[in-house]
């Protein structure tokens, strides 16, 4: 990931300890099935104990979904991706399954981060949690 983009998402696990979330930066979540699959950020919130499991991915392709779509079913948590490049028709098929599809491409190739873009993020991650903060 470039540097604009790990400082967004520094910028992000800061807004999200604000708001009263915990994070956990390069963590594991057991499955039902007993595997335990890698996240680069868990975000849960502490009174409810819901949690949101988000992956960083430079180039988000088709060699992916199967792997993400079977991940999300076995931890049957919420699974949010920030990609720089998506390749076409992959998002799609990954929100018809309820993972979310974040493009972070323009931060990529600009260099800064969009005006909106961390507000956004900031509000489909508490919207997913229920509404808190």
């Amino acid at each position: 990931m470039s540097a604009s983009v790990s400082e967004l998402v520094e910028r992000l696990v800061e807004r999200f300890e604000r708001e009263g979330l915990r994070v956990v930066r390069r963590g594991f979540l057991e499955g039902f099935s007993g595997l335990r699959h890698f996240f680069d950020l868990i975000v849960e919130d502490p009174q409810s104990g819901k949690k949101i499991a988000i992956s960083l991915i430079d180039k988000l392709g088709f060699e992916h979904v199967i792997s993400i779509l079977g991940t999300r079913l076995d931890t049957r948590t919420p699974h949010v991706v920030f990609a720089s490049m998506i390749e076409p028709g992959v998002e799609r098929i990954l929100r018809g399954s309820n993972v979310m599809v974040i493009s972070l491409g323009g931060v990529a190739i600009a260099g800064s981060v969009p005006e909106g873009l961390e507000e956004k993020v900031l509000g489909d991650v508490l919207k997913i949690l229920g509404g808190i903060g």
